[in-house]
């Protein structure tokens, strides 16, 4: 994304959105103003505040796929939500902050499968090594089992042996008899109490059979999660979701309140002015620490 000019974002697009022009050229030049932004220094970079953008046009013209792909070009996490999903608190809808938190997992996962990729070589070494440390009995001799190891792992590498079993311990899969049903508008408590339960009772771990091949793939889960580190994980999670995060609020229009119905539109009053303070800027509470959206773009 850093070395594509507004032109060549606007090429990109063209490859997915036909028309459209002007929505395309608008979109790239904020992307293309995002990059700049963080090139700065950073006693500049945070005098400049986004442009946020409002797109027009009726159903099916091509203003969710554009941002979609805009995100994918960029590598940014990309949230796009129901502006009729979210009612004022106190009435039965989601709260208007969980939009911030839904992004912030996307920006999670998004890191994490980054980092996965980054030590997937030493995973796997380290899983075959502890492949061959189930299949090998430990009577045999250092020598003999040394060259023995390395005709297995070869074997293995090669797929000769995908079929055969192994007997492993493996995490059962948690949360049976542990379901937390939040209240509309409180999904952080709900996940808050899950992650408390989680942190209480652990997963247990049994003993079961399984094909050398998804033994393999459960022991690369593992060493990769022990050579990632979470905490840099999530610090660089939430400073990707501050600095080039995306919403695209869909239907906005229908949370516009109209003069003839003031009754009906109490709720939606009360989304716009929960709308607003996120859209300007503020700091919404996540399981993963504070998250500033002052930088966020909205469209």
């Amino acid at each position: 994304m850093s070395a594509l000019t507004p032109r060549e974002i606007v090429a990109e697009l063209d490859k997915f959105v036909i028309g459209q022009e002007q929505a395309k050229r608008m979109v790239a030049v904020a992307m293309r103003n995002r990059w700049r932004r963080q090139n700065l220094a950073p006693e500049l970079r945070d005098e400049i505040a986004p442009k946020n953008i409002i797109m027009m046009g009726p159903t099916g013209v091509g203003k969710t796929e554009i941002a979609r792909r805009l995100a994918r070009l960029s590598g940014a996490p990309f949230l796009k939500v129901e502006a009729t999903k979210f009612t004022e608190v106190g009435y039965v809808g989601r709260d208007v902050e969980s939009m911030v938190r839904d992004l912030m997992e996307i920006g999670i996962n998004l890191v994490r499968e980054e980092e996965n990729a980054r030590v997937r070589a030493a995973a796997e070494a380290a899983a075959e090594s502890r492949l061959m440390d189930l299949l090998l009995p430990h009577s045999f001799g250092q020598e003999e089992r040394g060259s023995t190891r390395e005709k297995l792992l070869q074997q293995f590498r090669l797929g000769f042996l995908d079929e055969r079993e192994v007997e492993m311990e493996v995490a059962e899969q948690g949360g049976k008899g542990i379901d937390i049903f939040a209240i509309p508008g409180m999904e952080q408590m709900g996940g808050q109490v899950r992650d408390m339960f989680s942190k209480a009772f652990p997963p247990k771990r049994s003993r079961r059979k399984l094909k050398l091949r998804a033994a393999f793939a459960i022991l690369v889960q593992e060493e990769s999660a022990r050579l990632v580190d979470q905490e840099a994980l999530t610090e660089k999670a939430r400073e990707r979701v501050e600095q080039s995060g995306i919403i695209f609020i869909d239907e906005i229009d229908k949370i516009a309140s109209s003069s003839q119905n003031r009754t009906s539109d109490i709720s939606r009053e009360g989304v716009q002015r929960d709308l607003l303070p996120i859209v300007e800027g503020s700091v919404v509470n996540t399981k993963h620490g504070m998250v500033r959206t002052d930088h966020i773009l909205f469209i």
